[in-house]
C-alpha cells in the first residue's frame, strides 16, 4: 500500500434496526465495509492477503458509561494485485446484537494488523421498538442483489454512495 502511514484507514458504518426473536429487545446489525485500498496487503506465495480488527463499543446515549464491546478480525485474500488496491473492491462485515430500545452512542475503530494504522467513526443511534403487532425495520439501501443455488442475497450499500449507471434506487426492509 502507498501513501503515508500517518492516513487513518477510511470504512464506513451502516447500523440498521430489525425485530428481534428476544422480547422487548430490537435486533441491531452493524455493517462495516473497509474499501480494499485503504488496508495494506501483503504478499505470501501467490495470495495478497491483508487483516484487521473491527472494535464495536456501545455506550449509554451521554457516552459516560461503557455497556459492551465487542471485537473481531477480517481476513482478505486476493491472488490478483490489482483487486487490492482499487476502491471498488471491499470487505464488508456484518454482526447483530439484541438491544432494549433507547437512545445509545456507538463507536466503531478500525485497525489495520500490519500497518498498525487506526481510524474511529463515533455516531448516536436509537435503538427502535419493534413490536408484534406491525413492525417495520429501517430501511437497508441495496447495493446489489446476489442469485445462487441456495437463493438470494442482498448486498447493502454501507458507503451510501450513489452512482449514475443505475436508474432505480433499491431498499429492504422488514414488516413484520
Amino acid at each position: 500500500k502507498k501513501g503515508n502511514n500517518n492516513v487513518t484507514p477510511l470504512f464506513y458504518v451502516d447500523v440498521v434496526n430489525f425485530k428481534s426473536n428476544t422480547q422487548g429487545k430490537t435486533k441491531v446489525d452493524f455493517f462495516v465495509e473497509v474499501p480494499y485500498s485503504e488496508i495494506q496487503f501483503r504478499k505470501r506465495n501467490d495470495v495478497f492477503f491483508a487483516s484487521y480488527n473491527v472494535t464495536l463499543t456501545f455506550m449509554d446515549k451521554d457516552k459516560e458509561n461503557i455497556l459492551s464491546e465487542r471485537t473481531w478480525r477480517e481476513q482478505v485474500n486476493e491472488k490478483e494485485f490489482d483487486r487490492t488496491v482499487t476502491r471498488s473492491n471491499f470487505n464488508l462485515s456484518y454482526r447483530s446484537y439484541d438491544f432494549a430500545p433507547g437512545e445509545y452512542f456507538f463507536k466503531c475503530t478500525l485497525e489495520d494488523l500490519d500497518s498498525r494504522r487506526s481510524a474511529t467513526r463515533e455516531f448516536p443511534f436509537k435503538v427502535i421498538e419493534i413490536n408484534d403487532t406491525l413492525g417495520l425495520s429501517d430501511a437497508v439501501l441495496i447495493s446489489d442483489i446476489r442469485k445462487s443455488e441456495t437463493g438470494e442475497s442482498i448486498l447493502p450499500n454501507v458507503s451510501k454512495i450513489l452512482t449514475n449507471k443505475h436508474d432505480t434506487l433499491q431498499f429492504y426492509f422488514d414488516v413484520s
